[in-house]
């Protein structure tokens, strides 16, 4: 390793395996976390809406956790596919699903090796929960970008969401519980440096959890999703089409496939 190494080490050299952020014991709370109850009043039909638009009907959820949205979008009548790296997140992600009657194929897979798990193609991928930032790396993102386009159809739809880096790195981290952290009892707080930001859970019975992800800003995110092979990137703030983008949480970007 070099001086320059020791002192600013790579990136990815500080981030921990996503697995290992996603202990077995932050998964129980998850759901908690969320509440899905608001979740689905703050989201509405959002997303329902654009698979509706496209006349889709066969829907990969690659960041699926504990199931919302593979398991609303199979309420919906969609033919479902759900993954997600961490087991104990697709085990859960079952659980949830057999409580609601709703029928998902759910299992774990690694993006890098999406093409072995799943046949395609897809009329519409979603990766959601500000998933996307685990993969710090740039070079391993525009990989699994171009995996993404290649599983889906041509003129399938990408949505795919971060969180609100650009204004986090400003001082103006917009925690806007109302629309995805409806759980009451925890606290969520970012700190972004060096190009990562972590994002801290302490919850009122006095446990702690960290997430640290990539801090990729909003343009560049764009950019990488219309370089890997999708049109025109549109892109919404807390599912605003008109929003300041220093008071939103979430973006959510919206591309399709060429």
């Amino acid at each position: 390793m070099s001086l320059a190494e020791s002192i600013h080490p790579p990136v990815d050299a500080a981030v921990p395996r996503v697995e290992r952020q996603y202990g077995k014991s932050f998964v129980e709370r998850w759901d908690d976390l969320i509440d899905w109850r608001v979740r689905s009043a703050g989201e509405g039909a959002f997303f329902r809406d654009r698979l509706a638009g496209i006349g889709a009907r066969r829907v990969l959820d690659t960041a699926t956790g504990t199931g919302f949205h593979a398991i609303d979008f199979a309420k919906a009548g969609y033919d479902v596919t759900a993954i997600d790296l961490v087991p104990s997140m697709v085990a859960r992600a079952r659980s949830n699903a057999a409580q609601h009657g709703a029928v998902i194929a759910a299992f774990a897979c690694d993006w890098r090796n999406l093409a072995d798990c799943v046949s395609g193609p897809f009329d519409a991928l979603v990766c959601l929960g500000s998933s996307f930032p685990h993969l710090v790396d740039a070079s391993e993102r525009a990989v699994v970008l171009r995996t993404f386009r290649s599983i889906l159809r041509p003129g399938g739809l990408l949505m795919l969401d971060h969180r609100n880096f650009d204004a986090i790195r400003a001082g103006h981290y917009a925690n806007t519980a109302r629309l995805y952290y409806g759980g009451g009892n925890v606290a969520v707080s970012a700190a972004s440096a060096a190009g990562l930001c972590t994002f801290t859970y302490d919850f009122r019975d006095g446990a702690r959890f960290q997430l640290r992800v990539a801090d990729i800003p909003t343009e560049t995110m764009r950019r990488e999703i219309a370089v890997a092979g999708f049109g025109p990137v549109e892109t919404y703030g807390d599912f605003r089409p008109v929003f300041d983008p220093m008071d939103v949480g979430f973006l959510i970007h919206i591309a399709q496939a060429e």
